[in-house]
Order: structure tokens, then sequence, then C-alpha cells
């Protein structure tokens, strides 16, 4: 029973949007993120034969891995994000789409994530050029493509430190590049 009403939830659509106009997260992505896939193989070993049952699991894997294919790139973006950004220029920071579909994906655990790109670009916290440039990038295509962006940062008190990279002469000189064309962002959007 549990599971056909798991099932069901799967395919309920959420129309509603909230304030900022991003879409409600839909019990499919809940189930993900509490990694229902790992409980659904364990269930699926225990041997059970019957056909509604074993249709009932088929079909949540099935919809939980698109879920969670959906997912991944955003999730293995905030993992980039929390080893502060080690990795370099990986393709997603340059990519359009990942920005467009996944922006408001920075709201989550109020604004973490981008809490964690501020810090970055402290130049107290002495990180290393190229995480700096990655973040100050990051921080302008979030301005670019969320609403009230610029707000955002302002009250993250991020200006400042932008500010701090494009005025300091000693900077490298892509540092500077990176926090002028944020800044440039700031004053457009």
């Amino acid at each position: 029973m549990a599971l056909a009403i798991l099932r069901n939830l799967c395919d309920v659509a959420t129309n509603d949007k909230t304030e900022s106009g991003r879409k409600h997260r839909g019990a499919k992505e809940y189930m993900v993120d509490v990694d229902m896939l790992k409980v659904l193989q364990h269930v699926k070993h225990m041997g059970i034969e019957d056909e509604e049952t074993v249709a009932d699991i088929t079909f949540l894997e099935e919809k939980l891995e698109s879920g969670l294919q959906d997912m991944s790139t955003f999730d293995e973006y905030r993992k980039e994000v929390f080893s502060n950004l080690v990795d370099g220029w990986t393709p997603v920071h340059k990519q359009q789409t990942f920005w467009q579909q996944n922006v408001f994906k920075f709201e989550e655990r109020n604004f973490e994530i981008l809490r964690h790109l501020v810090e970055i670009i402290n130049p107290s916290k002495g990180h290393p050029e190229r995480s700096v440039n990655i973040a100050l990038h990051d921080i302008g295509q979030f301005i670019t493509h969320y609403p009230k962006g610029k707000q955002i940062i302002e009250n993250l008190k991020a200006k400042a430190a932008i500010m701090m990279w494009l005025a300091d002469n000693a900077s490298p000189e892509d540092t500077r590049k990176e926090a002028l064309l944020c800044v440039q962002k700031m004053m457009i959007y």
C-alpha cells in the first residue's frame, strides 16, 4: 500500500510557485533527497513476488533515477563550492542552461551556497586565485539569472569584497577582470 501511495505522489505535479517564481518541490524531489532509491533497492532484494508490488518498485526506481539525474548537476555543483572550488573551471560554471535551470536552488538553506561563494571571495580568507575567480564569476551568474540577485548579494555584504578585488592593483589580472564583470552585472541587473 505504501509503495502505491509513493507511486501516486511521483505523478503529482506542483503548479503553484513561490514568491520568487520558482516551482515548489514535488514529492519526487523529496524522495530523492531522503535516498529512497536505496530503500527501494533493499526492498527489491527481499524477494517479493507480488506483481503489483514489483511493478510499483520498478516504476518508483525509474522515476527517482530520472529525478536524481535532474538534480545531480546541482548537487555536484554544491559539492564543488563546498570544496572551495578546487576542481577549477568545470563545465557547469559556464553553461547558461545550468544557471537558467538551477538558479532558484540557490535559495535552499537560506542561500548557503551563495554564502559560501561570498566567503571564498573574502580577501582575508586567503583562498587560491582560481577559486576566487570562479566564485566571482558564479556570483555574477547568480546576479544575472536570479530576480533581485543584486539585492541578495548586497544583503550578504559581498559588494565590498568584490570592489576590493577590483581596486587592488596587486590582484592578478584575471581576478580583477572577474571582479569587473561581476560589478558590471550588478550595475546592469
